[in-house]
């Protein structure tokens, strides 16, 4: 195999996947304490936020759940602390990250903020 056929590892502080995991809990709570809040008709949303909240917490629950598969096949490497992710591995988290950033945006347009709930 040549050179450039070679899959591009980066490194990551074992940290980051802890606080990646907590970025998706956060907002897996938030959408699902608004939905809970929507269904029990203490708020009423219109019908593309509720779908927005759906997405939300939907993708919020892959990533949670892929961080888990992750970290468990992830080792640390002892010389420098680090854990070595492959380029598919960061495709995936940013995929998710895009997918909670896009939802976010789109639910703060419509007045919910994750940061004023």
């Amino acid at each position: 195999m040549s050179e450039e056929d070679k899959d591009f590892e980066f490194k990551f502080q074992p940290d980051a996947l802890l606080d990646w995991r907590k970025y998706a809990v956060q907002h897996l709570n938030f959408s699902n304490e608004l939905i809970k809040a929507h269904l029990s008709e203490h708020v009423s949303y219109t019908e593309t936020v509720v779908h927005e909240l759906y997405k939300l917490s939907v993708n919020s629950l892959i990533f949670r759940d892929y961080l888990d598969e992750l970290q468990s096949v992830m080792t640390v490497d002892d010389a420098d602390g680090s854990m070595r992710l492959l380029e598919e591995d960061i495709a995936n988290v940013w995929k998710c990250l895009l997918s909670l950033s896009e939802s976010k945006k789109f639910l703060k347009v419509a007045s919910l903020s994750l940061e004023e709930h």
